[in-house]
């Protein structure tokens, strides 16, 4: 058995103020209101109507969930959570990779593919905005 991906474009999220202590049960917690988000592909092409986000880190891996409602160009809604691993020291840097695992869920049947889809990407920041170049497990 072999995994193919597929190409689904690329996924750009602005990052924003966080609200964040240190020194949690389990380390650093943070979470932020990000002020947008844009996906274009081939097939798809949409910007956040809403999201957030949580970062938790540690001594060795960080982790980020984020949450968006995404509206595509010709009016459906998407909902997007994912998470990222990463180790802290690359973010600090700018420059590391991120990788991330989510799934989209949507009631417009024009998009009802993306409910079966693992989405997978590999990102990186850049100048306050985490781009990722996105894929579906196949």
């Amino acid at each position: 058995m072999t995994v193919e991906l597929t190409d689904l474009g690329t996924l750009a999220v602005r990052t924003g103020d966080s609200w964040r202590f240190s020194r949690g049960p389990l380390g650093g917690r943070s979470v932020s209101i990000l002020p947008g988000a844009t996906w274009e592909s081939e097939r798809v092409r949409a910007e956040a109507v809403w999201i957030n986000g949580t970062y938790r880190s540690g001594r060795e891996i960080a982790e980020v969930n984020v949450r968006a409602m995404l509206e595509t160009d010709d009016g459906a809604l998407l909902y997007l959570d994912y998470f990222g691993r990463f180790r802290p020291m690359w973010m600090a840097s700018e420059g590391g990779p991120v990788m991330m695992a989510g799934r989209i869920d949507t009631d417009d049947e024009r998009y009802a593919w993306l409910n079966a889809t693992q989405v997978v990407g590999k990102g990186q920041l850049a100048d306050e905005v985490m781009t990722y170049e996105l894929y579906a497990l196949e």
